[in-house]
This record gives structure tokens, sequence and C-alpha cells, in this order.
């Protein structure tokens, strides 16, 4: 029974991704450029919806809003029809006193990425002892999300609309950020608000937060660097890699995986607790961290050094090394 919720969500993944590698066998593309600046509250709130193409959003120390997208398409039949598609695709930007909200819109309704489910937000977080339980249900809960995203990609390819729109966007450090996106890479870095993210085909790279950030992808990897706050990270099919440096001020981490691996670094005299468990894979602490706790080959629980930042893991196909730097 336990195989039958896995199996579900990633056999349609596959088709995902078939899907999104057909994308690439055009050469020739034409681009469209969008960009405008404005006013905006320093503890405002962003939320973008994009459904293919890469997304930057940058905390910077400028009470404003600066977006920058780029729609792209492949020439086909010819520049001119492409021109046509490009223009069809338009960026709506929707302001209020309390901050932006930013979609990509296509001529057919049906091929928009529509959320109505956050698929993170019940992933375990507390150690109760029936984490995959927990974990298998947060799972079946991506169905619908996944459901929604296979519907407008395929409409997508159906009805010749194959553009592509990538963003770039400042905003006030402290602004709290939510970001959508079907496919494409995504890269978040010095913001200090709550930020949520949900990426189905491509990586999350987290780079210097200092709030309450939750990064949720199907598939693609999570990047964390140098974070502060509390992050919960978790994917579908990817590693996860989290870099501390001497000065990391994260208070709590929790990763939960299906597929790949799990890596903490951090100096070999920080301290942090611990508490891990794989179903397949080895579970290893390197030599110069000492650790006090308990430890089997599929679940470790304890001290590394003195203490410190919780940091759980829960995977069922992969690793989990807790690395020296």
């Amino acid at each position: 029974m336990k195989s039958a919720v896995y199996r579900y969500p990633l056999a349609v993944l596959i088709c995902l991704i078939a899907l999104g590698q057909s994308r690439v066998m055009a050469e020739e593309r034409l681009e469209k450029k969008q960009e405008e600046t404005f006013q905006f509250s320093p503890k405002g709130s962003l939320k973008l919806h994009n459904l293919s193409g890469p997304v930057k959003v940058i905390g910077w120390d400028r009470d404003q809003c600066e977006i920058k997208a780029v729609k792209s398409a492949p020439v086909r039949e010819s520049a001119e029809k492409t021109r046509q598609i490009l223009n069809q695709v338009t960026i709506e930007i929707k302001k209020s006193e309390t901050g932006v909200e930013i979609s990509t819109r296509y001529p057919d309704e049906s091929l928009e990425l529509k959320l109505e489910h956050d698929f993170g937000k019940d992933a375990p977080a507390e150690s109760t002892g029936e984490e995959l339980g927990i974990l298998g249900a947060w799972l079946g809960r991506l169905t619908t999300f996944i459901s929604s995203l296979g519907t407008s990609l395929s409409n997508q390819m159906s009805l010749k609309m194959p553009v592509d729109v990538a963003y770039e966007i400042h905003v006030p450090a402290r602004t709290d950020v939510t970001v959508n996106n079907a496919s494409g890479d995504l890269e978040l870095s010095g913001l200090d608000g709550n930020l949520q993210s949900n990426v189905a085909n491509g990586s999350v790279r987290l780079v210097k937060l200092n709030g309450k950030s939750m990064a949720n992808t199907v598939n693609g990897e999570i990047i964390v660097e140098n974070p502060g706050g509390i992050l919960k990270l978790n994917t579908i099919n990817g590693q996860v890699q989290v870099a501390l440096d001497e000065a990391y001020s994260v208070k709590e981490i929790y990763c939960n995986t299906v597929n790949g691996q799990v890596t903490l670094s951090l100096p070999g005299s920080a301290g942090a607790s611990l508490d891990l468990s794989a179903v397949v894979g080895a579970i290893e602490v390197d030599d110069a961290f000492k650790f006090k706790g308990d430890e089997t080959s599929k679940r470790v629980s304890g001290k590394l050094n003195d203490g410190g930042p919780l940091f759980k893991a829960n995977v069922v196909n992969g690793g989990i090394r807790i690395k020296a730097m």
C-alpha cells in the first residue's frame, strides 16, 4: 500500500519531464522584454505565478519593487508568427497597499497553473515515530498540484504556445515572498521575510535568508547557502544540500525527500541537534564531530558537539550525510 502512494506522483512526474524535454528542440528564439519599477512597502508581500521559465527574487535596501521579465519563444513557422504568440502572453501586475501579485497570463486560461493547496504545509516537522505515514499523506496531496501542472503543460504544447517567461525581481529585504513556478529554476536571495516556493520541474536555490522559508519541489534539487531563521525543505526527486558557515544563525531545518540524498555541511566545531531517519540509504556523521546520542544504520538522534539548532531529515530512498567543512 505504501509503495502505491509513492508510485503515483513519480509516474506522473516522468510524463512531466518528457513534456519539458520536448521543449528544447528549437534552435532560434525571439524575445520580448518588459520592465517596471514602483514604490513598495518595506514590509509588503510579493506573489508570483509562472508556468515556464527561470525566476530570481532578490532582496535589496530600497523601498521599491523592480520587475524585469523576458518572454521568449522558438521560431517555428515564421518570425512574425512567433511575435504574435509572444504578444498573446501577457504579464499581469496587480498592486495593492500591502503588496503585489504577478501572473503570467495566456490567451487560454487552461494554460495557467492553478494551485489550490499548499502541498508542503503539513510535511512532518516533529518526531512522532510516524514520519513516513505523514510523508505519505503529504505525497498524496501532491497529486492535485501535479494534475494541474500536467494539464497546463499539455495544453501549452497542443495550443502551440511554447512561451517561457524569465523573471528577475528586486524587492525590499523584509518582503514576504510566494512563488509558484511549474517549470524552471528558482533562486531566492537576501530576503528576511517569510518565503514559500513551489516548483514542479526545476531546482531551488536559497541564499542568505533569515525568515521562515519553505521550499517544495517535485523534480529538482534544493540548495541552501548560509541560511537563518527556520527552513522546511521538501522534494520528491532530488537531493537537498544545506551549507552553514561559521556565523550561521539558522534556528531549525526540516528536510523530507522521497528519492535523493540530504547533506548538511557545517564547520567541524559547530553544534547541532540531530533527528535523522532513512528507509533506504546510510546515515553518516563525519568523525570530525563529537556526537552523543542514539545511532543506528537507519536512525540517528542526538547532539553534535555541544548541541545547537535542530536539523531533522526524513528520507525514503537516499542517504543522509552530516559533513564537516
